[in-house]
């Protein structure tokens, strides 16, 4: 498994994950102001993700078309989908993105699309043509809490050891016990530094801490926390017999990749 430390966007931070031997981050196009350059060849794996659900919490819409530029200019080779409220729409986003890009696009299955029973079925038309997809909606809990289960045994029992999933926000241990995620992605490092949370230390010495210590310096045993957590995750599997490597290896994943028709297309010859 790959745990990708995301919200990596700032320099300072840029710098603490190197300095710590850091090798995957994820960054969000629309927090890199859609101007500044992301820092896809300063790390082994790399992420690109549109930012929109945070965009639109703050009433803001990226655009799909000065996205593909950005992905385009600075030569990204794995992007997620901008995906959207309405489903039409991120799949045309998803069509418009590959066609206009190099990168390997990651479709995005969420939470609501599973309780959807017209739409459930996006899942097997994107395991057909896509060997590396994303899962949206379990950090938020989209799904509500007692469906989640049944929506990752879903997700899984279809995707097994074949399709790689990466989980958006997911750095739950219980979870990455039970599922074999490929990659996973979250933000909870920065919690020390944002909130003086730590994964490690406990709510009183954390205040100790956080009286002593500046931002960067307490960030540094939440960063290793993280990275063991990647490797203990990574070898429990591997013992259980799944192993994804550890880089995502772009041109195999491009030749693995199929054309695909429209999701309308596909269910009317599919009979979904």
């Amino acid at each position: 498994m790959l745990l990708f430390f995301a919200g990596a966007e700032g320099e300072d931070f840029v710098k603490i994950l190197r300095d710590n031997g850091v090798t995957n981050a994820l960054e969000s196009f629309w927090s890199l102001k859609m101007k500044n350059p992301c820092h896809h060849k300063v790390f082994e794996n790399h992420l690109l993700d549109s930012g929109g659900f945070a965009a639109r919490q703050r009433g803001v819409e990226v655009d799909v078309v000065k996205y593909a530029e950005y992905i385009k200019h600075y030569d990204v080779k794995f992007a997620f989908n901008l995906d959207v409220r309405d489903i039409e729409t991120s799949l045309f986003n998803q069509k418009y993105l590959e066609k206009n890009t190099n990168a390997y696009i990651i479709p995005i299955y969420h939470g609501p699309e599973w309780v959807d029973k017209d739409l459930r079925g996006l899942l097997d038309y994107y395991i057909e043509y896509y060997p590396y997809i994303g899962l949206g909606g379990i950090a938020g809990k989209e799904t509500g809490k007692q469906n989640l289960e049944r929506f990752l045994n879903y997700v899984f029992k279809r995707t097994r050891d074949k399709t790689m999933v990466h989980g958006l926000g997911v750095t739950s241990k219980k979870m990455l016990y039970n599922y074999p995620f490929a990659t996973c992605d979250s933000t909870s490092w920065l919690a020390v530094s944002q909130y003086g949370r730590s994964a490690i230390y406990s709510e009183n010495m954390s205040k100790v801490r956080n009286k002593r210590l500046n931002w960067k310096d307490r960030i540094f045993d939440d960063v290793i926390f993280y990275k063991n957590l990647n490797d203990e995750i990574t070898r429990m599997w591997k013992k259980r017999g799944v192993d994804w490597g550890d880089k995502l290896d772009y041109d195999k994943l491009i030749s693995l990749r199929k054309e695909a028709p429209t999701y309308k297309e596909w269910k009317e010859k599919n009979g979904k």
